[in-house]
């Protein structure tokens, strides 16, 4: 298989798409220029790049065989309004759309993003009641490889209470 002549399989057609999508809905920058990327280079495989790819994207759609209107006139009524419905559903998107980037132009998306970014995460409030010393150098010799000295210092013991400690556990196990 050769890439420059064969374009996207139909699986690196479908991740680039996804890529695509990932970086037109996600909140987040880092995830944003990660999902570029990645599209970039899957372009770059293929000797492509980021326009050609998009471009090429794109399956072709089949040609569908010209609809012939029943005869009946009251389905031929019915027709002609389910395609004004569809007119006018595609104008109303087209208006939507004019009204978002005239709005984002002048900044509005922005103040609204502002306005409703989500509060930074807090650091957990920690308890402001001291543990137990001894319970807690009992912890420290059970779980970490901290030198009797240092447990010493954390736990404000005599270095000897906490030799006696480390003993005591050691005739325990």
């Amino acid at each position: 298989m050769n890439a420059v002549t064969d374009g996207f399989t139909a699986a690196d057609r479908e991740r680039f798409r996804n890529l695509l999508e990932l970086a037109a809905r996600t909140p987040f920058e880092g995830d944003r220029e990660n999902a570029i990327d990645a599209a970039v280079r899957l372009a770059q495989r293929h000797c492509m790049r980021m326009e050609e790819a998009a471009l090429s994207d794109r399956e072709p759609r089949p040609q569908a065989e010209p609809f012939q209107p029943p005869p009946d006139p009251v389905w031929a009524a019915v027709l002609r309004s389910a395609h004004l419905t569809d007119a006018f559903i595609a104008a109303d998107k087209r208006r939507r759309e004019e009204a978002l980037r005239a709005a984002r132009a002048r900044g509005l998306d922005q103040e609204h993003q502002r306005l409703h970014r989500p509060p930074p995460p807090r650091a957990s409030r920690s308890s402001r009641q001291r543990r137990n010393p001894a319970g807690l150098a009992q912890v420290l010799l059970n779980e970490t490889t901290l030198s009797l000295q240092s447990i010493s210092d954390i736990t404000g013991l005599d270095i000897y209470t906490v030799t006696a400690l480390k003993l005591k556990l050691r005739a325990t196990a």
